[in-house]
């Protein structure tokens, strides 16, 4: 059967409950357009809500695969961001990794002779890195203020593991670093702290473009 435009926005709101991301949506609203043109007989609703639980389950069932599927998803991606980490220790990624080092130890070289604090550039960089994130996630439509759209699950695990690091700034600024911290550390300590929170974070970024590039982009 071919259907008509009002017929196939009744199928819209018929599974708009069914799923709660868009990617699950649209592979559910696709699969009943093509089995839907192979019968042979007048359109009905029953019939949509046959090929659905035929083919899918209860929409129960299909959030329920939605949200093993999310599970699923973010681990696979979590355990290749630690092995890209891991790996740049490895021989031959060590150019980079030194590198880092190299920069990061000049800096406390530095910061001996100068008394320099670098509490003030560990904020400011996490507050920008954090609106530069979500501009990012903005940009690429992973994230939306319409509340007619749903959302990404594609977006819901690039945003956790892009914002992951910015989770530990709280209780790393108010416990180590910043000025009247909980713990009382010599300035010397909370510079090393703040140099090693830099470097870690600059190899999880890496790490992070390293997945977007392979693993994310090249799906889309």
């Amino acid at each position: 059967m071919q259907l008509t435009l009002q017929q196939k926005k009744e199928v819209q709101d018929y599974i708009s409950e069914s799923s709660k991301y868009r990617e699950t949506y649209s592979e559910i609203y696709d699969h009943l357009l093509n089995a839907l043109e192979e019968i042979e007989e007048p359109y009905q609703l029953k019939i949509v809500g046959r090929i659905v639980l035929q083919d899918f389950g209860s929409f129960k069932e299909i959030k329920k695969m939605e949200k093993d599927s999310l599970s699923k998803t973010k681990y696979r991606y979590i355990r290749y961001l630690v092995t890209d980490m891991i790996s740049a220790f490895k021989f031959q990624n060590l150019i980079y990794t030194l590198l880092l080092l190299v920069f990061y130890a000049s800096l406390y070289v530095y910061q001996l002779g100068n008394g320099v604090n670098f509490a003030n550039l560990y904020l400011w960089s996490m507050i920008l890195g954090y609106i530069l994130s979500v501009a990012w996630l903005f940009k690429k439509g992973y994230i939306t203020l319409s509340f007619r759209r749903k959302s990404s699950m594609e977006g819901v695990i690039l945003g956790w593991l892009i914002l992951l690091p910015f989770s530990f700034f709280p209780l790393t600024f108010t416990a180590f670093i910043g000025e009247g911290s909980m713990v009382g550390l010599a300035l010397n300590t909370r510079n090393v702290i703040v140099l090693c929170l830099f470097f870690f974070t600059s190899m999880y970024l890496k790490a992070f473009i390293k997945l977007y590039r392979e693993k994310v982009r090249r799906l889309a």
